[in-house]
């Protein structure tokens, strides 16, 4: 009995550990990430019966940004009774760009200081402005599907399927936010960087890492982390000093025409961090209160990542591995000072700051594979499907 007894566990052992180490083909895991975006663009087009839902246009009594721009709206547009949401900035921006004229948005430097999805959409207005309103959405759907090919092997693990599959890059899409888009360029560029040996393959990463700054300033914790990382290695062993000053070099110079950038639109940094504070001061006032469902998610993700940047001193002094934790640590530094009530009140605000946080989780997925918190991802986003169905 005794045998029989070990017998069985040892076949339940078995059974959860092949449940959890599964692989799934890459051309697979794009059907998922096809249909998991598509099901739900489609849910919610047809609750509205029109694509301009997805952008948040609004019309709030004290300021109605959808009246003020007016005359670059496709024919007919959603309008919300609310001052929108940020994916509307996006499209007013591109119609100014695509020669709409002049747009009206709340923070002109905050909005155009993040000009690299504008850029690569504003000529659709110029064929109208029901194609811009198709076109983007249809950009960062195809986008994804490309990138998340491009960052995947032949055989996809779990941490690299919950990331494709991340229920924050899919409603970044659902509110036409190209943060997702800005995350699976930031990690193609960072591999690509970390790998490469040629100068000219190099500038290429480099170019592609500097357009995902321009799409979306916190990746800029990808190349901070990779010329930290350079930088830690020259100083442990003394060896290939010339390989990581060029990756240092090209990791920093990454960062130069976003600076230049935020300089030309008088945007600087602080327009941004005046809303932030003392580390975790936000989460820890956010909590004492009676948060949302949606934001328990987001805590066990921060958890899961505060446990293993205790296991960060050990692990940095691996050259394979310190690139991945420091992109941790600045990932979580990020999140800790996000502490106005306007991020954790609003749930699309601060999970957009997580984003980094899974790249940081999908860089260390063979250190730490993560199964529990790529379980959470995926659940998630069948909750934001089955919400859009509802």
């Amino acid at each position: 009995m005794q045998n029989g007894m070990s017998l069985q566990a040892l076949q339940s052992l078995s059974m959860r550990k092949n449940f959890f180490s599964f692989s799934i083909l890459r051309w697979q895991l794009l059907c998922l990430v096809f249909l998991l975006y598509a099901l739900a663009g489609i849910f919610k087009v047809a609750s509205w019966g029109n694509v301009s839902a997805f952008y948040g246009f609004g019309c709030h009594p004290d300021i109605c940004f959808a009246r003020l721009n007016q005359k670059m709206l496709p024919e007919p547009a959603v309008v919300y009774p609310s001052g929108g949401y940020d994916g509307q900035f996006y499209y007013y921006l591109a119609a100014e760009l695509g020669g709409a004229g002049p747009a009206v948005v709340d923070a002109p430097s905050f909005r155009r200081a993040r000009i690299g999805f504008v850029w690569l959409t504003f000529w659709l207005y110029r064929v109208g402005p029901e194609i811009l309103s198709l076109g983007m959405p249809l950009f960062l759907l195809l986008s994804q599907l490309i990138l998340v090919y491009l960052n995947c092997e032949r055989r996809a693990d779990f941490m690299t399927a919950a990331l494709a599959l991340n229920p924050l890059s899919l409603l970044c899409f659902l509110l036409v936010l190209p943060d997702g888009f800005a995350l699976q360029l930031a990690l193609f560029a960072f591999r690509g960087l970390s790998r490469a040996s040629p100068e000219r393959s190099r500038a290429g990463f480099s170019f592609l890492l500097a357009f995902a700054l321009l799409v979306k300033e916190t990746m800029l914790a990808f190349p901070l982390a990779l010329s930290a990382s350079a930088l830690l290695r020259i100083f442990q062993s003394g060896r290939c000093k010339k390989e990581n000053l060029s990756l240092m070099a090209y990791s920093l110079g990454s960062v130069l025409p976003l600076l230049l950038w935020w300089s030309r639109i008088g945007f600087t940094p602080d327009q941004a961090a005046s809303r932030g504070g003392w580390p975790f001061s936000g989460v820890i006032e956010y909590f004492s209160a009676t948060p949302a469902s949606g934001q328990y998610a987001l805590l066990i993700i921060l958890c899961a990542g505060l446990y293993r940047l205790r296991k960060m001193m050990t692990a940095i002094v691996d050259p394979q591995s310190s690139a991945g934790f420091i992109l941790l640590g600045i990932s979580l530094g990020l999140i800790s000072l996000a502490t106005g009530h306007e991020y954790w009140a609003n749930f699309a605000n601060i999970a957009r700051l997580f984003l980094p946080l899974l790249g940081a989780f999908f860089v260390q997925r063979y250190q730490f594979p993560g199964k529990a918190v790529a379980l959470l991802l995926i659940f998630s986003s069948v909750l934001i499907l089955t919400q859009q169905l509802s």
